[in-house]
């Protein structure tokens, strides 16, 4: 596990090579762990500090208090700091299993059609019960259709690596 993180931070830009299934869920297990005691921590330090979390968050008058509370802000900076190095690993898993990173972007695409639907159905001039019986099937139906999509895409970062050698390499980082 620990030279599985080493090389996830060692290969944090590295979009090209491939990455095992071991390897891939070693660092996901180590980042569940790290978030978990990095959360533990900054929710030590607000309560020291005398920070109620629950409380700002059920205020809306106090937002700007809430999202800047420890907590808030030290899990938001370990969630941002992990954003290039989770894509690059996930981009080696995908194409350890001889599929292009890129897959992980369908995300976007489909919830731009589900809003461009949103916005016909909004725009379409009928009465409002169909504009809302509208925007609640798209919802519906983007829902079903993401459901799906992260199904398959646990199944690729599950699948088996290709032994030989495929178009994104030999070696396995």
């Amino acid at each position: 596990m620990i030279q599985a993180y080493k090389n996830y931070w060692k290969n944090y830009t590295n979009f090209k090579d491939r990455t095992s299934v071991s390897g891939y869920w070693w660092v996901v297990l180590a980042n569940f762990l790290a978030s978990f005691v990095i959360g533990f921590i900054a929710g030590i330090i607000a309560a020291v500090m005398g920070i109620n979390s629950v409380e700002l968050a059920d205020d809306y008058s106090n937002l700007r208090e809430y999202l800047a509370s420890p907590e808030n802000v030290i899990t938001s900076v370990w969630s941002l700091v992990n954003i290039i190095p989770g894509l690059a690993i996930s981009f080696r898993r995908l194409h350890d299993t001889n599929r292009s990173g890129w897959l992980l972007f369908v995300p976007y695409a489909i919830i731009g059609s589900a809003i461009a639907g949103i916005i016909f159905v909004a725009i379409s001039g009928t009465d409002a019960e169909k504009v809302i019986s509208g925007l609640i099937t798209v919802i519906f139906l983007l829902g079903i259709v993401l459901t799906v999509y992260y199904i398959v895409l646990l199944v690729f970062f599950c699948s088996k690596s290709v032994n030989e050698g495929n178009r994104y390499g030999d070696k396995q980082v």
